[in-house]
């Protein structure tokens, strides 16, 4: 790695009245990731077979000409105070581009191996810029408040694997000139009509990872001992499947679909108007034909905003202090108390990797969503 920094401010002609920090920066490096320390090799589960005699199933196929991706990145970016450093500015601009890189592969169940086999595909180009924001709002003996806003946005790009689209698994792809990884499968194009749905097949239903995120956070302080701290997120441009909301549905027990399947069963009786207020998206969801309905017509996006934690913590001054006790605290704090989301599953960031074979699709399928918890904490030292 080679990096280069030059300090604006430092320079008797700058003017640090107005801007007192002035830093602009750049790198470039490569580095390599070597595969898993037993992908070269052919691997077997443990099974047991009839009357529980012991046995071996084959788990991993195992790939000896396998070597490291590598991977060599720029970056640029420039760091800014204003307000007699009361605000300060990060921005990085970076783009990365992956040679030979290492992706799990999953091969057709018929092929008799059950464990995704690292490949070297191909080439992966990533690109982001971030921006930090600090600021330091009031500044005071009594009140010290400060925030923090970071935004990050994040575009990858698969270069060339070979033509053909590589499967890792949940109806996910490493697919040219598409994102790492994206989702392929079958698609409503007509969603928001009042008619049959119009189906197409192999159609880019989106990216399986947010495209956009941003954090907040923010703490108050008052005289020195109380403190009040919010921490906040946000995520935008990703998928997901609602696989229970699919299996579900099919059991005509997805409270979503209830209206729909109502309607759609008083059609099949003759009632001509019964369909008229239900769109193509959920006659294809909610569809009383197996053959109709897909788990492809239950991908949908997962942009959410999520509180974190909301937290109270109070220094207990050293006059009040006995026994000993050099310092004492004590706090009270709740994690995830609210979402607000448009995600018609559990939650949006459910993710059951264990059927992915190669950990990059996802989907929702019967995961317990993050807890709301409370804590009370009470910290001493002697």
């Amino acid at each position: 790695k080679v990096s280069v920094a030059y300090v604006l401010s430092e320079e008797t002609w700058w003017p640090t009245k107005w801007i007192p920090t002035m830093k602009l920066r750049g790198a470039i490096g490569e580095s390599g990731k070597a595969p898993g320390a037993f992908a070269a090799v052919r691997t077997w589960n443990p099974t047991a077979g009839d009357v529980a005699q012991p046995g071996v199933s084959v788990a991993q196929i195992g790939n000896p000409n396998l070597g490291p991706e590598i991977t060599r990145e720029s970056e640029v970016g420039f760091d800014m105070s204003v307000l007699k450093d009361r605000l300060t500015f990060e921005v990085t601009g970076y783009a990365a581009h992956v040679q030979r890189a290492l992706i799990g592969v999953v091969t057709p169940p018929s092929e008799g191996f059950s464990i995704a086999q690292q490949e070297n595909v191909g080439t992966l180009d990533n690109k982001g810029l971030e921006i930090g924001l600090n600021a330091g709002i009031i500044r005071t003996a009594k009140v010290d408040w400060s925030a923090r806003v970071s935004l990050t946005s994040l575009a990858s790009n698969t270069g060339f694997v070979g033509g053909a689209p590589i499967s890792t698994g949940l109806e996910s792809y490493v697919t040219q000139g598409y994102p790492v990884a994206s989702y392929f499968g079958y698609k409503v194009t007509n969603p928001t009509a009042f008619a049959n749905p119009v189906i197409a097949a192999n159609q880019y239903l989106g990216s399986a990872y947010p495209t956009h995120l941003m954090s907040a956070s923010t703490s108050i302080e008052f005289w020195r001992n109380l403190t009040f701290s919010v921490v906040a997120e946000a995520q935008a441009g990703a998928m997901l499947t609602n696989y229970v909301g699919f299996q579900n549905a099919k059991r005509f027990v997805w409270q979503p679909c209830y209206a729909a399947q109502a309607a759609l069963r008083s059609a099949a009786a003759g009632d001509a108007t019964a369909l008229n207020s239900v769109d193509a998206n959920d006659r294809a969801r909610c569809s009383l034909d197996g053959a109709v309905q897909n788990a492809d017509f239950f991908f949908s996006r997962t942009d959410f905003v999520k509180v974190r934690s909301i937290s109270l913590a109070y220094r207990i001054p050293q006059r009040y202090l006995r026994g000993g006790a050099r310092t004492a605290s004590i706090s009270v704090a709740v994690r995830n108390p609210f979402k607000w989301t448009k995600y018609d599953g559990v939650d949006p960031e459910s993710s059951d990797q264990a059927d992915a074979g190669s950990g990059l699709g996802r989907r929702e399928y019967y995961q317990l969503p993050p807890y709301t918890t409370f804590l009370t904490t009470v910290r001493m030292t002697f």
